[in-house]
């Protein structure tokens, strides 16, 4: 989260919008010694703080931060776009400052506290917004790529050649969809992913077209073994569940019944039709009852899992999580717990 791996535009980005709500507090401030240091002074009292920049924050990443050093005269501080109310706490208990960029500033240090709403400081200018780098599906697909490729930082990535031929994309498309990427601060060299940037970066731009249906697909039912969905082979590409059920299929904490409306994805639009004129699309825009959607990048279609007693093959909890990251009033919430064994938590 805040370390000086981070790209160098996200941490200048956070000193900008520090200054500005530092200022609309009537505090001056001025650059420190160090390349991301600054220097406020409370009521005569300077004070010295070292500056980090992050997108989202949740509680897992903030209750994994240690203490500052008492050692250190700095006052670590944290810029972030969204940070939880959760994490909020975490922070506080731990001895950081920080700056929640929807508007509140807590800054604590030598006998100085300010906890006070500041004016909205929303991160809107960069080289590269992610909303550049992830607007087509090629970027989308490579960065689906660096996600599930997280866990090991020893191991050496594919090319882009290899990514490519993996994607079924031009390598032209990869190498430019990897540098935008790196321009907007949600990649590193190597092909490394910023964690959890990237993911909630890409979670804006998770938007499946879903298409309600009328009765729900059953696995057994004749129709599904004769469009190959692919139920018990899950090698290859084929239909899969997510949302929901996804998730209580990985543990994650949802208040909701295994018997829940499916969320199905098929691999493509040949299948959606096929589905669409076999069990008919549901009156109105209700898709509060089962739904069908084409897989948004085709890495969902082909990274299937078997997970009793769903009946259904289920999504990778990647994408588990972007479809509950989608749900605005529950989907952060469910996050914080969602923690599925065997798998890289990249959000």
């Amino acid at each position: 989260m805040a370390t000086r791996s981070r790209p160098a535009d996200l941490d200048a980005a956070a000193e900008l919008a520090l200054d500005a709500a530092l200022a609309g507090l009537g505090l001056r401030v001025k650059r420190g010694a160090g390349p991301h240091d600054r220097v406020v002074d409370v009521d005569g009292t300077p004070l010295r703080l070292e500056v980090h920049g992050a997108s989202v924050v949740d509680h897992g990443r903030a209750a994994t931060q240690p203490s500052p050093d008492a050692k250190t005269a700095a006052i670590p501080l944290l810029v972030a776009d969204k940070i939880t109310a959760p994490a909020r706490t975490a922070l506080n208990q731990s001895g950081w400052s920080w700056l929640d960029r929807r508007g509140h500033l807590r800054l604590r240090g030598e006998g100085v506290l300010i906890d006070a709403e500041v004016e909205p400081q929303p991160r809107e200018s960069g080289p590269r917004r992610a909303t550049d780098a992830l607007a087509s599906r090629g970027g989308r697909e490579v960065a689906v790529a660096l996600l599930l490729d997280e866990p090991d930082d020893s191991t050496d990535r594919p090319g882009v050649r290899e990514l490519a031929r993996r994607l079924g994309l031009s390598p032209s498309t990869v190498s430019r969809a990897l540098a935008e990427l790196r321009e907007a601060g949600l990649a590193r060299k190597r092909h490394r992913p910023v964690v959890p940037d990237l993911f909630w970066a890409l979670a804006d731009h998770w938007q499946p077209q879903r298409h309600a249906l009328a009765t729900e697909p059953l696995p057994t039912d004749e129709r599904v073994a004769q469009m190959g969905a692919s139920i018990g082979d899950i090698d290859g590409p084929g239909w899969a569940v997510g949302d929901t059920r996804a998730a209580l299929a990985w543990g994650a904490p949802v208040v909701a019944s295994t018997d829940a409306p499916a969320a199905l994805y098929v691999p493509d639009e040949p299948s959606l039709q096929s589905v669409l004129r076999s069990w008919r699309p549901a009156p109105g825009l209700d898709v509060r009852g089962p739904t069908v959607a084409v897989a948004p990048v085709s890495a969902l279609a082909r990274r299937r899992f078997l997970r009793p007693p769903e009946a259904w093959p289920v999504v990778h909890p990647l994408f588990a999580a972007l479809d509950l990251a989608n749900d605005r009033a529950r989907g952060p919430e469910v996050l914080e717990g969602f923690d599925p064994e065997g798998f890289p938590r990249v959000w």
